[in-house]
């Protein structure tokens, strides 16, 4: 039998899931997303990922603005499930009830560990061995629904917050199809999420900032390394620094603890530069 769905998204992920769902017969039957907003000194209207790849697979699009109101059930088929994947929206009720059978979501941790906008960078921060991921139904509140699978793994230490959630999203998806026609035929029971939930909160640029005089303090040096993994490739992990002209910010974007521990930066983007090695920026720094 072949299950049909809407994809909810803005982003590769979720595209990425529709794709696996799609390879094993599965139907979609369009994708709900922001519409796109003018961008740049030229005001143009850029797609994102999810309205792309819906326009080259010739899949309708149903666009929404500031927030998902009742209208958009005129324009909605019938459809098995919902599959809602980096979307950043709140799901209303009715529309989490819309499909026959489901609607689900993909959620890149242990859950109810570090439920909200950033579990990867919340692992790396917290120096995790290992996370998980969770293909979970919706609720009303946030990444609170049962659970159809989590999906165990262990978390390298050299991992950015790039490498993390493609790891995640690729054993989510090896596993969507099976889970979702499974649950389907009454082969799957949901699991409610155990323990004590924890928040990883939307980050934001304070969050990001590191003192650079804190930086290079020994006792930092592990979380900071930590920091500037979680952040890469964005929204990036970032200093002030005293330069010969001057206070300019300082872009961290990769280092290494030594053998004794001490930080070590690699990589770095000065204010107005390129990205470079840091030892040819070191001796711009005033000291």
């Amino acid at each position: 039998m072949s299950y049909t769905f809407y994809l909810a998204s803005t982003a590769h992920y979720g595209t990425q899931a529709a794709e696996s769902l799609l390879e094993t017969g599965f139907t979609c039957l369009g994708v709900i997303t922001p519409a796109p907003k003018p961008q740049g000194r030229k005001r143009a209207l850029i797609p994102n990922p999810a309205d792309s790849w819906a326009k080259n697979r010739g899949l309708p699009v149903i666009f929404i603005k500031d927030r998902i109101t009742p209208e958009l059930q005129d324009q909605l088929q019938t459809a098995d499930f919902l599959l809602v994947v980096d979307f950043g929206y709140f799901v209303p009720r009715w529309l989490r009830e819309f499909p026959k059978i489901l609607s689900v979501n993909i959620h890149p941790s242990a859950l109810p560990r570090y439920r909200g906008a950033s579990p990867g960078q919340a692992v790396l921060l917290h120096g995790d061995a290992t996370s998980a991921v969770c293909i979970m139904t919706l609720a009303q509140a946030m990444d609170a629904g049962d659970l159809l699978a989590q999906i165990p793994f262990s978390v390298d230490l050299s991992w950015t917050s790039q490498d993390y959630y493609d790891h995640a999203f690729k054993l989510a998806c090896q596993q969507l199809p099976q889970v979702l026609t499974a649950y389907a035929r009454r082969q799957l029971t949901l699991q409610p999420q155990q323990g004590q939930p924890s928040l990883a909160g939307k980050i934001t640029k304070a969050d990001t900032f590191i003192s650079w005089e804190n930086l290079w303090r020994p006792e930092n040096a592990t979380q900071i390394e930590r920091a500037i993994r979680a952040y890469y490739p964005r929204p990036l992990a970032w200093t002030l620094v005293p330069t010969l002209n001057g206070e300019r910010r300082l872009q961290l974007l990769q280092a290494h603890l030594d053998t004794t521990g001490q930080l070590c930066l690699d990589r770095v983007k000065l204010e107005g530069e390129t990205a470079k090695p840091w030892d040819s920026v070191r001796g711009k720094i005033a000291t």
